[in-house]
């Protein structure tokens, strides 16, 4: 409602002067200023434990402007970490095969059987001949061959399984495996991220307008701690009736009037409103029933040292 009553009044202030010439021979319209400011939350609820900031005081861009405690978060990041570091452990053993112990354990069977084979080998001849010779039986050659080949199936099956024990786990296993380990370390760059958000840097530069949170309070997430009045944001919004319209573009140049400030400054217009607005029935008499008025927004140079809400005057 107040807003509404400041427009309709320097609506009536503009158009009561529509008619009226200063001894400069200018066209004068009242305006007001005008600013942009951001609101800055934390994306998390949690105490302040740094904000020092003051109103005034002047920003730039990278400045940390507030930090939230993040215990919680830095036990998370060591939790996610652990992790990590057990799916590179389980993946280091999958590529490694068994353990050299259990490798040992087969090479000395191999040796055994290998002795076997030998003995067996030397029997199976001996006994082939001297049954050759009818000095042994029949069934002492036959027995001694089987001996032989049980002698040779069982060094052929410990040579695969040191083949099989040296080899890494199988294929998919390992991809499945390092599928895990990805997981684990894009958790610990959440949690890593989570931390950062903790503390909040400025984005743009500008001043502390107002400060809504000090040090030692608990700040609810999406909850405003300070407002930040932008750099070069400042502009001028003045009413122009319809028939000055043609007098105007994008980029032109436009006079700020200001008490208190003996030189003029100069603004160009930003914005022109597309549609027009009736003067408020509060405002109709003779002269000014009918009257159209359009919105005028021109961006001020960053060095003026004009306010927010401070009214002018504006001439083309």
């Amino acid at each position: 409602m107040i807003y509404k009553y400041r427009i309709a009044l320097l609506m009536l202030t503009s158009l009561s002067l529509f008619g009226c010439k200063p001894p400069e021979q200018l066209e004068i319209y009242t305006g007001y200023i005008e600013a942009e400011y951001l609101y800055i939350a934390p994306p998390s609820s949690g105490w302040l434990v740094q904000q020092s900031l003051q109103q005034g005081q002047k920003i730039h861009q990278g400045d940390l402007l507030f930090k939230l405690d993040d215990d919680q978060q830095q036990l998370q990041l060591n939790e996610a970490k652990l992790q990590l570091e057990q799916s590179n452990s389980k993946l280091d053993d999958m590529t490694q095969g068994a353990r050299p112990q259990e490798i040992a354990v087969i090479e000395n069977q191999i040796k055994e059987a290998q002795a076997q084979l030998k003995f067996s080998a030397l029997e199976k001849e001996r006994f082939i001949k001297t049954a050759d010779k009818q000095l042994s039986t029949l069934s002492q050659r036959d027995q001694a061959i089987s001996h032989y080949e049980v002698a040779k199936a069982r060094l052929a099956e410990l040579e695969n399984q040191l083949h099989l024990a040296k080899l890494s786990a199988r294929e998919h296993q390992l991809l499945a495996q390092g599928s895990a380990v990805k997981a684990a370390e894009s958790n610990v760059a959440i949690k890593q991220w989570a931390i950062d958000q903790r503390s909040v840097f400025s984005q743009q530069d500008g001043i502390i307008d107002q400060v809504f949170y000090r040090k030692g309070e608990f700040v609810q997430q999406a909850t405003p701690v300070i407002s930040l009045l932008l750099d070069e944001s400042l502009k001028v919004k003045f009413y122009l009736p319809q028939s000055k319209l043609s007098q105007i573009k994008l980029s032109h140049t436009v006079n700020i009037h200001s008490d208190g400030i003996p030189n003029l400054v100069q603004a160009k217009i930003s914005h022109i409103a597309k549609d027009a607005e009736f003067t408020p029935p509060v405002l109709f008499s003779q002269n000014t029933r009918n009257k159209l008025v359009f919105l005028v927004e021109a961006k001020l140079p960053p060095s003026t040292r004009l306010n927010p809400g401070q009214p002018v005057d504006v001439s083309l």
